[in-house]
């Protein structure tokens, strides 16, 4: 896409705020107004837009992109991807160990443990593990208490949590990243461990990294830390 554009500048809208293009607000792909929950956010929004060439490059305005994510996709399917989410409790990264190679499951256990013992303090419940090939049921009360809190998410926490969930395979980290309690390099390390160990294992610092394992965690990492500074912008 081409820039059509000169002039970017931000507006009150009621409580929210747009940015506009020569005077024109910004409109999602799906035609939803783009309306930013504060100040700034649309600050640093604009700044995305001013600071594009010709082409637009949509990958390099990542808060552009978390607020359209938010209208034209969480909005309209809130309750489906929240039933999409849930299900990650019995599944997820964190409680399915592996007992060979027993270096492994220990790295396993280093990184991963920490993460569950912060999600008993903050829901009030032990989170269940395996080494084995059974599927996990957790606790109908860690259960209950983990939805609950959820569903009182309004849609820029959802929004976050839906993504980190997504791009790390676990629902206990995304529940952390909101709370603070898991940074994106803790996140990038938890959902690498098995590929760290590999890479131990092969010497990547002498023969360089699977380049398509650095190049996912790469892009996990700007997204990551991406969401991080809209979450702290949130708080403002």
């Amino acid at each position: 896409m081409k820039r059509f554009y000169k002039l970017v500048s931000t507006a009150r809208e009621g409580s929210e705020f747009t940015v506009k293009l020569d005077d024109k607000p910004i409109h999602t792909p799906a035609r939803n107004l783009l309306k930013i929950p504060n100040e700034a956010i649309a600050d640093l929004i604009a700044q995305e837009w001013h600071v594009q060439s010709d082409p637009i490059i949509p990958d390099t305005m990542p808060l552009t992109q978390i607020i359209i994510s938010a209208y034209d996709r969480i909005t309209p399917q809130r309750d489906v991807l929240h039933n999409e989410i849930m299900p990650y409790l019995h599944t997820d990264l964190l409680c399915y160990r592996t007992d060979y190679p027993e270096d492994l499951g220990k790295q396993q256990a280093k990184t991963w443990d920490p993460h569950l013992k912060n999600i008993k303090k903050l829901f009030g419940h032990d989170v269940l593990t395996t080494t084995g090939l059974l599927a996990l049921e957790q606790q109908p009360e860690l259960y209950d208490k983990i939805d609950e809190y959820i569903r009182q998410l309004d849609i820029w926490h959802f929004t976050a949590l839906y993504i980190c969930t997504m791009q790390s395979g676990s629902l206990f980290l995304g529940l952390l990243f909101l709370e603070g309690k898991a940074t994106p390099a803790k996140i990038i390390k938890a959902r690498f461990v098995e590929e760290t160990y590999k890479g131990a294992i092969y010497d990547e610092k002498k023969y360089g990294p699977d380049p398509q394992h650095a190049k996912h965690r790469k892009n996990m990492t700007l997204d990551l830390k991406s969401l991080q500074k809209f979450l702290e912008l949130l708080r403002n």
